[in-house]
């Protein structure tokens, strides 16, 4: 059952959803509009707010407090909340993902603190948590300006890039991915993965690939936009995402064949591009993070960020040391 039928089915009675255990129900991909409605108005700009990331990622689930939304994730064994979405009053709202915390028998942590975040979290609870900067969860954002023209001195190894791109590949050409053509992404990410895999067996891809899987699976219903790069009729690379903010859309998954000059540049610009011509309101594009990734931290350095998302882990002064 959705959250929205939860709130339909309890709209009538005059209490709350929390009692000692907060009443959380799995998201649904029926909560988009009623999560968005929340992520809207509260400005949030972590990557990890957006509802595509929610449902896509982990295990999560929803619940509407005092006119707040909030979720608890769950990473394997690692349970977190989220900072509360919404106009409710956040420090009943936070005394209450406390005792939800202690009732089910786990360190209450809230992931995504930003600085404005962690300001009004000591505002009101001075001294109560202790702050654990996230630097691999930091996300890049860009100008879509920037990106789409990728004009000036500081882009001319990506214009030589794209440049040889072009030179190699002349008969590449862009669409629009939909229904017709999506199966194209899949075919070369399956591809992707098993080389992937095969080079880095250390490396654990299951929860992204069962993240892109939700994606391909659910395109249209979790509001995805994207774009192909098709060479001789073949995808080399795709990039997908949603928007996050009025102004800000995130860029939830890029790939790019292996091996290709110049591919992850191209879908690059012409993503941005693509954004930028489809929505002129928007001035940012959110690429995420770079989860610690040495070639990923460099590749997103290299395309000089407007700035970044510095974020916090919040736990309670006693249990800090678990974090």
């Amino acid at each position: 059952m959705s959250l929205k039928s939860v709130l339909q089915q309890n709209s009538t009675e005059k209490k709350s959803i929390c009692d000692s255990v907060i009443g959380f129900n799995p998201i649904s991909l029926e909560d988009r509009e009623l999560y968005n409605s929340y992520l809207f108005a509260s400005g949030e700009r972590g990557c990890e707010n957006s509802f595509s990331n929610a449902y896509m990622w982990a295990e999560q689930r929803i619940a509407i407090i005092k006119d707040s939304l909030v979720r608890l994730a769950q990473f394997g064994e690692y349970e977190f909340y989220s900072y509360p979405l919404g106009d409710g009053n956040k420090s009943e709202v936070i005394k209450s993902m406390e005792e939800d915390a202690c009732a089910r028998g786990i360190a209450f942590t809230i992931g995504g603190i930003t600085p404005e975040l962690k300001e009004e979290l000591e505002r009101e609870f001075p001294g109560r948590y202790k702050y654990i900067e996230r630097r691999n969860s930091f996300d890049y954002v860009y100008e879509i300006d920037a990106l789409a023209t990728l004009s000036g001195k500081k882009y001319h190894s990506k214009r030589n890039h794209c440049s040889r791109f072009e030179k190699e590949h002349p008969d590449y050409h862009i669409e629009e991915i939909t229904e017709s053509n999506i199966h194209l992404c899949v075919e070369m990410v399956d591809s992707w993965y098993r080389e992937k895999e095969m080079n880095n067996p250390t490396i654990d891809y299951r929860g992204e690939k069962r993240a892109i899987e939700l994606a391909f699976n659910n395109y249209k219903e979790l509001d995805l936009e994207g774009v192909l790069l098709l060479c001789d009729e073949k995808v080399v690379a795709f990039a997908m995402g949603n928007k996050m903010s009025y102004n800000t859309f995130d860029v939830n998954f890029e790939k790019a064949e292996n091996g290709i000059n110049g591919a992850y540049a191209v879908i690059n610009r012409e993503f941005a591009s693509f954004i930028k011509n489809k929505h002129p309101e928007i001035k940012y594009l959110n690429r995420e993070e770079d989860m610690g990734i040495e070639g990923l931290r460099k590749a997103k350095e290299s395309y000089y960020p407007h700035h970044m998302v510095i974020k916090y882990r919040a736990m309670l002064s006693e249990d800090s040391d678990e974090i």
